[in-house]
């Protein structure tokens, strides 16, 4: 008897256990009892459009921005009629002088701001960019918006911490210099093309000037060869073939103003002749070719790379660390042994680097040559380190190119101005340019035929003053 009560009192205690376990490990996952901590967001909650200021010539109506409303959370972000779910946003720090002069060609005094840094805050969506902010502070964002910056205040029942940016209220516009007002409201480029000719079958180059002044596109002139634009002047360049040395000669010489017309200037500068040679990139002072190496059998399997400067045509070409630094030498040879040992075995090769234009962006190009006589192919690839601002200058796309994909598929690259007011798209068979309204792109105003295997080895901008004097040099040239 005693012993059965003993195992009923064992069953009823271990009944309980497994009743008091099942509770537990209901309650352990059910969602309410440890709710998830999210972060903060870097913009949240709902912000409305009180200021606007024009930085340039601008078809927007700042007056019908006021009110509207922005508004930003983990599930979705929107202003106006622009809604992106499911958002990712982006900070980054930066100088707030410097980047609002980069990006708006205005001062940070001219807008009342006295902050040293901004916040930028990119929110994009599945890696497709959708906007960008600045986070004046908790309470303000400023936003470019084709020509015009607005602020917007963050709607909330206490002001009293809401900053007060020294702004004139009539009409909201801000009154900045005229050299400011120049500088954004005109943009220009030269851009310069290679082509195959049709009956010939060489290269030859052509420069085209494109200029977009107070919200309107100028008549587009073309002129022969490549103008490039230096500190000394303009320079022509250009490559031409010798049908009785059957060679090529790669020249350049500068030009002066001689009214009304333009003149070369004398000078001792030599050409660089050679078996075969084409430009692959022309920048201020330096240009990359492809060029055939001497004394071999296969010619069209031994083209390699080479960085000229402009002065020194006929020089052997620059020193890469020099240039790009020695990591840039580094990750080229590494790069250039892994894929020559891929290709080649233990056959000896030599490497060489230059840049290819490619999505919307200059990037540098490794080679590698067999260093035999076999008609061995040679092997182009990436070097993974950014070009120096010595080589392009100004090469920033807006908006990014997987949005100008968006809205022309067929799109292989494309330049933006730095004043952020017009871009140029480039397809397999036209040149489509297209203003910027917002952070969209707009309508096709003018359509450019490109020729036979037609592609961009240079993108040259001008602002400013410097847009007219640049028209007048192209004017010269014009064919």
């Amino acid at each position: 008897m005693k012993k059965f009560i003993i195992a009923i009192m064992v069953m009823i205690i271990g009944a309980c256990a497994v009743l008091i376990a099942r509770e537990n490990v209901a309650l352990s996952f059910d969602p309410k009892i440890m709710p998830r901590k999210n972060a903060n967001l870097p913009i949240e909650g709902s912000f409305i459009v009180d200021k606007y200021v024009y930085v340039g010539s601008s078809q927007v109506d700042g007056n019908s921005l006021k009110g509207e409303t922005a508004f930003f959370s983990r599930d979705a972000a929107y202003f106006g009629r622009e809604v992106c779910n499911n958002p990712t946003y982006k900070s980054r720090v930066v100088e707030a002088d410097s980047y609002l002069w980069d990006t708006y060609k205005v001062r940070a005094v001219s807008l009342g701001i006295k902050q040293k840094e901004l916040q930028v805050i990119t929110i994009s969506s599945e890696e497709k960019f959708f906007d960008e902010y600045i986070k004046l502070e908790d309470n303000h964002l400023l936003k470019g918006y084709g020509g015009v910056l607005i602020f917007l205040k963050k709607e909330s029942g206490d002001n009293k911490t809401i900053a007060k940016y020294d702004i004139a209220e009539e009409n909201s516009k801000l009154i900045v210099s005229n050299s400011e007002k120049e500088l954004k409201s005109k943009s220009g480029v030269l851009l310069g093309l290679k082509y195959k000719d049709k009956e010939t079958a060489q290269y030859g180059y052509r420069t085209l000037w494109i200029s977009y002044v107070n919200g309107s596109f100028n008549k587009v002139i073309e002129m022969p060869d490549l103008l490039v634009p230096r500190q000394t002047g303009f320079w022509r360049m250009g490559v031409v073939y010798d049908e009785y040395r059957k060679s090529y000669k790669l020249w350049a010489f500068p030009y002066v103003r001689a009214y009304p017309t333009v003149a070369p200037v004398q000078s001792d500068l030599r050409p660089r002749i050679t078996d075969d040679i084409n430009i692959r990139f022309a920048g201020n002072d330096y240009i990359c070719v492809e060029e055939s190496i001497s004394n071999t059998e296969s010619k069209n399997n031994k083209m390699e790379y080479k960085i000229l400067p402009i002065d020194k045509l006929e020089a052997n070409g620059e020193d890469i660390v020099k240039i790009f630094g020695k990591e840039a030498d580094s990750a080229l040879k590494k790069s250039g042994e892994i894929f020559a040992r891929r290709t080649y075995g233990d056959v000896e090769y030599n490497t060489s680097l230059g840049l290819i234009r490619r999505s919307g962006r200059w990037v540098l190009r490794g080679r590698v040559l067999p260093s035999s006589s076999k008609a061995l192919p040679y092997v182009d690839f990436d070097i993974p380190y950014a070009p120096p601002r010595t080589f392009t200058a100004y090469d920033d796309l807006y908006p990014p190119f997987n949005i100008i994909k968006q809205e022309v598929p067929d799109a292989l690259d494309a330049f933006t101005s730095p004043n952020r007011d017009f871009v140029v798209v480039v397809t397999n068979s036209k040149l489509l340019l297209k203003p910027i309204v917002g952070n969209n792109l707009g309508d096709t105003v003018m359509k450019i035929d490109l020729m036979e295997e037609e592609t961009v080895i240079m993108s040259q901008w001008s602002l400013g003053r410097y847009v007219e004097d640049w028209a007048k040099w192209a004017a010269f040239f014009e064919k």
